[in-house]
C-alpha cells in the first residue's frame, strides 16, 4: 500500500470477501434434491467425495446418505449429534458435566472448559440466530459465512489499512444488493463443487477470455504448512506444546494438545486447530514475562 500511494494510488480494491460470498463450504443439496436434477446430484457428491479422498464404493454410498441428511435435517438436530459424538470419542479425557453446547463447542478439544465457560460465551451465536430468519438451509449457510465473525474482522482489518496510509477503501462485496441477491437466490446455482463460483464465472463470459475464465482459481498454500508441520518444524511445535505459558495460563490442556498433534503426524486426524494456539503461545513467550 504504501508503494500504490507513493505512485499516486487513491484507492485499493479488495475481493477476498468474493470468497465467502459466492464460494466456500455451502452445497445445497436440498434445493437440487427439491429441483429434481438428480443427475446434478450425482455429480456433485462424486466430486465432493473426490475432493475428501473417499475412493472405496461403500465408502462413497456411506459419505453419500450423510450428507444428504445433512441437508435434510434441522441444524440444531445435527449439531446436537456431531456434538454427542465429539463428546462421546473425547469421553476418556473429559470429566462428568463437560458437555460442549453452542458456540464453545466449536473450540479446540484441547482448550479448556473452564477458560471457555468463563469467557463469557453467548449460548449460541448471534450470527447463526439472525440466519434462522431465512427458512432454506444452505441460505442460512451462508448467511453465517458472509457475516462470520473472522470474516468481518478481515473487512475491518484491511479497512484499518487502507486508512493508515490514506487510501480509500473499495469493496464490490459489501454491496448490499449483491447481498441480498445472493441470499435470494437457490444456492446451487451460485455455488457448486463440480463448478466453484458459478454464477459469477458465467457472468465474465464475453467479458474475459474463456481461458482465463476457465483458469481462475485459488491456490492455497496449505500442504507447504503441513508438509513443515510433518517435516521441518515438528521439534519446534513440540517444544512450543511443552510446558507452555499457554497451558500454564490456564489456556489449554498441554497432554490433549501434544496428542492432537501426534495423531496428526501419524495421518490419523487433521491438523486445522493448532495453528491458533500456537501464534498464541509464541507471542506469549515474546511479549508476556
Amino acid at each position: 500500500m504504501m508503494a500504490a500511494k507513493a505512485g499516486g494510488s487513491g484507492t485499493i480494491l479488495f475481493g477476498s470477501r468474493g470468497d465467502v460470498l459466492i464460494g466456500g463450504e455451502v452445497f445445497d443439496f436440498n434445493g437440487i434434491l427439491r429441483a429434481g436434477k438428480f443427475r446434478l446430484m450425482g455429480r456433485e457428491l462424486a466430486c465432493m467425495a473426490q475432493a475428501r479422498g473417499i475412493e472405496r464404493r461403500s465408502d462413497f454410498f456411506k459419505f453419500s446418505l450423510r450428507k444428504l441428511m445433512v441437508s435434510c435435517f434441522s441444524e440444531e438436530s445435527v449439531a446436537a449429534a456431531h456434538n454427542s459424538y465429539r463428546n462421546f470419542v473425547s469421553a476418556g479425557k473429559m470429566t462428568a458435566g463437560e458437555t460442549r453446547r453452542g458456540p464453545i463447542a466449536n473450540a479446540a478439544r484441547h482448550v479448556k472448559l473452564d477458560f471457555l465457560k468463563n469467557a463469557g460465551l453467548p449460548d449460541k451465536d448471534p450470527v447463526f440466530l439472525a440466519a434462522e430468519a431465512y427458512p432454506d438451509r444452505a441460505v442460512r449457510d451462508r448467511y453465517s459465512h458472509i457475516f462470520s465473525s473472522i470474516a468481518m474482522r478481515v473487512m475491518q482489518s484491511a479497512e484499518r489499512g487502507a486508512a493508515e496510509h490514506r487510501m480509500y477503501f473499495a469493496d464490490v462485496w459489501s454491496d448490499r444488493r449483491i447481498v441480498e441477491f445472493v441470499l435470494a437466490c437457490p444456492q446451487y446455482v451460485i455455488h457448486r463443487m463440480s463448478q466453484p463460483k458459478r454464477l459469477v464465472r458465467m457472468a465474465m463470459e464475453g467479458i474475459m477470455p474463456d481461458e482465463v475464465i476457465r483458469g481462475a482459481r485459488k491456490v492455497s498454500p496449505e500442504e507447504l504448512y503441513y508438509k513443515a508441520l510433518r517435516n521441518g518444524s515438528r521439534d519446534v511445535v513440540m517444544s512450543l506444546m511443552t510446558n507452555s505459558r499457554c497451558a500454564d495460563m490456564g489456556y489449554v490442556e498441554d497432554d490433549v494438545f501434544k496428542e492432537r498433534f501426534q495423531s496428526f503426524l501419524k495421518g490419523e486426524r487433521p491438523c486445522d486447530d493448532i495453528w491458533p494456539t500456537l501464534t498464541l503461545e509464541m507471542w506469549l513467550r515474546k511479549h508476556w514475562s
